[in-house]
């Protein structure tokens, strides 16, 4: 098990740069952002601009296991223009996943915010289904596992899963939305072992990070209070969860670049209180 963050960390910093300063801080396993995906894709050829991605970050000795689409990613848009245009722009963010052997690609579930208690509405469901199985079938060569962000629980994923390709999709546990969902409607949310346990299997990527209940606003693990990170870890710990602890920050954004380099020291000492609360090194 090992400690990664998302390369928007440094979002006003190109890919390349953003993955160099990290690495040169320790941080060796990577999420790769939506906006740093979307400047390799201006680059054109999403294969040839995957290759040379690749070659640098191997060069640094640089993990990229996990990646987030667009986050207005919508796969249950109603038929027409609209769907077609956004089913065939995401065909190349799978492209750009499959060429840079991303693992794990993380989307929200498309047609209602993940900020929201209310379950998955049938026709939603259905649009949902046939996006994530044309996003699939699009490249069966490639080892991305499309991995889906929660809202309340991790029932209706598992359900979303089971009815679409359990063996090309899984779940992304953002611990922060299920931190707003329980303080706005605490009957609906689980608690964050319960969810762990109920994804267990399908548990393929990690967003972590912490906020007050109040508003999603992306802290460091244990700074705003609402997420408990004693249920999670032992939830990890029970499921025997083997992958990377990957920090979704960009509420540490709002201070200077130099400020923030300094402050991986603190991150990289949270990492490490996670992983003896899991009993991983």
């Amino acid at each position: 098990m090992e400690k990664s963050i998302w390369t928007s960390y440094f979002r006003e910093l190109g890919p390349e740069d953003a993955v160099s300063l990290l690495a040169r801080n320790g941080w060796t396993r990577l999420e790769l952002s939506c906006e740093h995906a979307a400047a390799l894709l201006l680059r054109g050829d999403p294969a040839r601009a995957a290759e040379g991605f690749l070659r640098f970050c191997a060069d640094l000795g640089v993990g990229i296991p996990q990646a987030h689409f667009k986050l207005d990613a919508d796969i249950a848009l109603p038929y027409g223009p609209r769907r077609r245009a956004e089913m065939d722009e995401l065909k190349r963010w799978v492209d750009l996943f499959a060429a840079l052997r991303i693992e794990a690609g993380v989307v929200h579930p498309g047609g209602r915010s993940t900020l929201e208690a209310a379950p998955i509405a049938s026709e939603l469901l259905d649009l949902n289904l046939e996006g994530l199985t044309e996003l699939l079938q699009h490249r069966t060569d490639a080892v991305t596992r499309i991995c889906l962000e929660n809202g309340p629980g991790a029932g209706e994923l598992v359900r979303l899963i089971e009815a679409t390709d359990a063996e090309r999709l899984g779940i992304c546990f953002d611990t922060g939305h299920l931190a707003v969902i329980r303080t706005r409607w605490p009957a609906h949310a689980q608690s964050e072992y319960d969810f762990v346990l109920g994804a267990r299997k399908y548990l393929k990527a990690l967003h972590l990070h912490d906020n007050d209940g109040a508003g999603d606003q992306h802290m460091l693990p244990f700074e705003g209070g609402a997420v408990d990170w004693g249920g999670l870890c032992a939830g990890l710990r029970e499921i025997g969860y083997s992958g990377t602890l990957n920090f979704e920050t960009p509420g540490e954004t709002n201070c200077s670049l130099a400020e923030r380099v300094a402050k991986l020291d603190s991150a990289t000492r949270i990492a490490e209180r996670l992983f003896a609360a899991i009993g991983r090194s």
